[in-house]
């Protein structure tokens, strides 16, 4: 099953990020109400499980607590059943209200979504994408994460 969380978001995140450490990791910014985000999300999976073998990585964090009604225990069950869904399995971080300006301050993020970072093997971030990205772009983005 899918591994989705909602609880302290901002030093889960940390934690991960940690863990991830000398590989090429693309951090996607995603909420299940955007469309955009949707739509881009099957060819970003695809990228990123072409380029696995190579130490390419993938964590989302979802906007979905952000929406006024969203409880932290339906939107992690939401999040689930439509990663199940579609047969994928990444990391989901569901980002909470308290870790919204800590989030944006820490990946100079605008605000909107999607977004996707590439972080490289340190654990910088190397390119960013704001807005929808397809294939092509995503390609680049997970190159620039694994140095190439």
């Amino acid at each position: 099953s899918s591994d989705v969380c909602s609880s302290d978001l901002f030093e889960d995140l940390e934690g991960r990020l940690e863990a991830l450490r000398g590989e090429g990791t693309l951090l996607n910014f995603w909420a299940l109400w955007c469309a955009p985000c949707i739509e881009e999300l099957p060819e970003l999976v695809e990228v990123v499980r072409e380029h696995e073998a190579a130490g390419g990585r993938l964590v989302t964090i979802s906007y979905d607590l952000m929406v006024p009604g969203s409880s932290a225990e339906e939107a992690p069950e939401r999040a689930r059943a439509f990663l199940e869904r579609r047969g994928w399995d990444f990391p989901v971080l569901i980002l909470d209200d308290i870790d919204y300006a800590r989030i944006d301050e820490r990946f100079s993020l605008e605000g909107g979504v999607p977004v996707t970072l590439a972080l490289d093997a340190t654990g910088a971030v190397v390119e960013a994408e704001h807005g929808q990205a397809g294939r092509e772009r995503f390609e680049e983005l997970m190159r620039a994460a694994l140095g190439r």
